[in-house]
């Protein structure tokens, strides 16, 4: 996992994160993006929501759901 972004903003975390892995049923490595909202209290995780979008190299016949924005 690598953590692009994270931002507190008192006891909330928002973290965006790539993972580099490899699908457990063909061994084939994905690269997949991730957003994970927390609650923090008492130094524990005390609520938690996380989302993630599978991207596909643009030679994979199915697109990727979702969207991704790059700004530079």
């Amino acid at each position: 996992f690598v953590i692009e972004d994270q931002f507190v903003d008192g006891d909330k975390v928002a973290t965006r994160m790539t993972a580099h892995v490899r699908m457990r049923e063909t061994g084939e490595a994905v690269t997949m993006l991730g957003i994970n909202l927390a609650i923090i209290r008492g130094g524990k995780i005390h609520e938690e929501w996380n989302t993630w979008e599978l991207l596909k190299s643009p030679d994979q016949a199915a697109p990727a759901r979702g969207s991704l924005s790059t700004w530079g």
